[in-house]
């Protein structure tokens, strides 16, 4: 009987551990970590929106290969100072395959989002990763969202439309 349960024990974290992803960032940036903590790299801002404490960068000589996609660009956004999404461009039908494919066999099959198939997602405990393709303009999208800064981001928008009430 103490086998039995042992074994139905083990079975159990063994499929918890099999089915749970962990999407901690991207790359060597964790979720959380701030551009100016990263010495070994370079970032060079392109947008910076004071009001709602986003900024976006980009590094400079990123690899922007993907398994074997040359992706265009590579957008880091942060948030009051802490990276919580990364944006990933890319173009081509055959593109958008072979990244599916590329996620696929890091974090197991994504969930269909649209009958087409042209968007697949994948969640975890401590992120978000959302692939999709616009086949009428061949162009693409990766994004890869940490929860818990997205949480901040969210609720600091929140804040900002109460504020911005007063306004009408």
């Amino acid at each position: 009987m103490n086998r039995s349960i042992i074994g139905l024990v083990f079975l159990a974290v063994l499929a918890t551990n099999l089915f749970s992803i962990e999407i901690e960032g991207f790359r060597e940036f964790k979720w959380g970590i701030s551009p100016t903590s990263i010495e070994s790299k370079e970032f060079i801002e392109k947008s910076v929106d004071e009001r709602e404490k986003i900024s976006m960068y980009e590094l400079k000589n990123e690899n922007v290969y993907i398994g074997t996609v040359d992706v265009d660009r590579i957008w880091y956004n942060f948030f009051d100072n802490k990276l919580y999404n990364v944006a990933i461009f890319y173009h081509g039908t055959s593109y958008f395959l072979s990244l599916k494919d590329t996620f696929s066999a890091k974090y197991g099959n994504g969930k269909k989002e649209d009958i087409l198939g042209y968007k697949y997602s994948w969640s975890g405990k401590t992120g978000n990763i959302s692939i999709s393709f616009d086949p009428i303009k061949e162009r693409g999208m990766i994004s890869i969202f940490g929860n818990n800064v997205t949480k901040e981001y969210i609720k600091h928008k929140e804040q900002l439309a109460k504020k911005s009430a007063g306004d009408i």
